[in-house]
């Protein structure tokens, strides 16, 4: 049903009329974009993308649809268009509703994780391009959910934006109130967050945190390169951890019980070499989709 939203939001958005019915075909689909005065082979070609690619990844769509405007000669008006498109895309399409957790790479350590119901943002907003790490676009603060929860390992600024954070609603925990967590734990089903207190060489209090949602386990490390807190925890299914983290385990000689890592926390330009193995994903790559089946 994820494209019907997307068509009932494209046509809104443009002509600012009411939503219009729901549509799951081609045919209803040719309809609706046909009515934003679009050239004919633009009109198949968009309604194709939010038809054919409603079940792929959004970056996969998108990267679609951004190949495709290579590959077309089109005047600057129809490019503002599809550019408003490809936004109404990033905020309307959403997540699957079916029995998975998506987590989206923001940028840095930035991530929004969802099942479709549930919405939380760790280490987001921070100050894009803070010490040089990762830049984010506008884009990805106006399409935050309404009501979401915000969690933040430390208040650094390339992890927290105060100047940004002050204008969302939602629920929001950090270093400042992880006590406030147990009345957010009995307010989800199936979810909890557990605070681990961890040490950091640039602030006073850092927190990791443990996500248990819908019997998976995902670990959020923040800055800290402490893997004793980590190597106590059994069977995880995603950690999210700074590449020192592994160096640090494997100098220790520590084992981490994960099944995979994303490692986060990286330079734009940092160049990663050697072998990775399949269970290591490096987050070079913003707006990467993970997805965890439950």
């Amino acid at each position: 049903m994820a494209n019907a939203f997307c068509l009932q939001a494209i046509r809104s958005k443009i002509l600012n009329s009411k939503p219009t019915p729901f549509v799951t075909n081609q045919a209803d689909a040719d309809k609706i974009m046909s009515s934003i005065l679009l050239p004919n082979r633009l009109v198949t070609m968009i309604s194709t993308i939010v038809i054919s690619k409603s079940k792929m990844h959004l970056h996969s769509a998108i990267n679609y649809i951004a190949n495709k405007l290579k590959t077309k000669r089109m005047k600057k008006d129809y490019k503002r268009v599809i550019a408003i498109l490809v936004l109404i895309l990033v905020s309307s399409f959403g997540f699957s509703q079916t029995n998975e957790i998506n987590i989206k790479f923001i940028g840095n350590a930035g991530l929004y994780l969802t099942d479709g119901k549930t919405n939380l943002y760790v280490d987001f907003p921070y100050k894009s391009g803070a010490h040089k790490y990762m830049e984010y676009e506008r884009s990805e603060l106006d399409s935050i959910k309404d009501n979401s929860i915000f969690l933040f390992t430390h208040r650094h600024s390339d992890h927290y934006s105060k100047k940004l954070l002050k204008k969302l609603n939602g629920k929001k925990f950090g270093n400042w109130n992880p006590e406030e967590l147990k009345n957010l734990n009995d307010s989800i089903p199936d979810f909890s967050i557990d605070a681990i207190r961890t040490s950091h060489t640039f602030t006073f209090k850092h927190y990791s945190y443990l996500i248990s949602w819908h019997g998976k386990k995902i670990y959020i490390n923040g800055d800290t390169g402490d893997v004793e807190p980590l190597s106590k925890i059994q069977d995880i299914d995603w950690a999210f951890v700074p590449y020192w983290i592994l160096s640090n385990a494997k100098e220790e000689n520590i084992k981490i019980d994960a099944k995979s890592f994303g490692v986060y926390h990286l330079y734009p330009q940092q160049v990663v070499t050697g072998e990775i193995p399949d269970h290591i994903l490096f987050l070079k790559e913003q707006n990467k989709i993970i997805t965890i089946p439950y």
